[in-house]
């Protein structure tokens, strides 16, 4: 049963939810919805649908609660910057690279070097992944496993994105230091989010000079030297879509 979207889309789709009370005796659990990726069609399947990015916006009436559902990022449940998502992390806003929500960790991971604290054989990748401003998952995977230290054998750890890359924390092991622009974010709420301390904070965007870029709370920014112990703060981030009561 397929029904296109009239102007009156509100009605059309109580219209609908009324006649399948009135008409249909589901033996599987029904659904009514706003297919937002098919041009507005008000379709009638079954409540199995997973609500991902291409349906954001869809409606379905969920029979087993009775409800009419929306299709939209469920923000874990701590919807408000600054919240307390239920796994422990902390809502940071969302990303300057399509608007995905990001999360981070109620504290600082403490002083770290960017590379393995040497002052000589400082390794420098300056590629665009790595020189990214908004690319941080990226960026600190590229200095994973690589040596950081040219002098010295064998393979010296980059620290820093070390620390957040290998972090298994808040039932998450996809977390990475933010790049310049995504630290901003954090840097705009850090007073809600909490945690934070007025010192310098690495971003995973790579300067020339063997310098990393840096931010400052509550302000100001610069490039540090790879070897220079700043603060670190690691971030993840999920879409988390959910079909969530329409009245919520």
């Amino acid at each position: 049963m397929i029904m296109h979207k009239s102007a009156n889309t509100g009605n059309a789709i109580y219209t609908l939810i009324a006649l399948l009370f009135l008409f249909y005796t589901p033996t599987t659990q029904a659904q009514v919805a706003l297919d937002a990726s098919n041009g507005g069609l008000v379709i009638l399947g079954y409540d199995t649908q997973t609500c991902s990015s291409p349906i954001e916006g869809a409606l379905r009436y969920d029979s087993a609660a009775k409800r009419v559902q929306i299709c939209k990022t469920s923000g874990g449940g701590c919807p408000n910057i600054g919240d307390t998502c239920p796994d422990g992390s902390i809502y940071a806003g969302l990303s300057p690279d399509g608007n995905i929500p990001m999360y981070t960790t109620p504290t600082n991971a403490g002083g770290i070097p960017w590379n393995n604290g040497n002052t000589t054989g400082i390794v420098n990748l300056y590629t665009p992944t790595t020189e990214s401003t908004t690319g941080g998952a990226a960026s600190t995977a590229a200095f994973i496993g690589v040596d950081s230290d040219s002098d010295t054998g064998g393979t010296q750890p980059f620290q820093a994105p070390e620390y957040c890359y290998n972090l298994d924390a808040h039932g998450h092991t996809d977390w990475y230091v933010p790049a310049y622009d995504e630290f901003e974010v954090l840097r705009d709420n850090y007073t809600t989010i909490g945690g934070f301390t007025a010192t310098a904070y690495w971003t995973s965007t790579e300067v020339c000079c063997d310098a990393m870029f840096y931010l400052n709370i509550p302000s100001g920014d610069g490039a540090g030297i790879k070897r220079f112990n700043n603060q670190v703060r690691c971030v993840r981030k999920s879409p988390g879509y959910s079909w969530t009561n329409w009245s919520e």
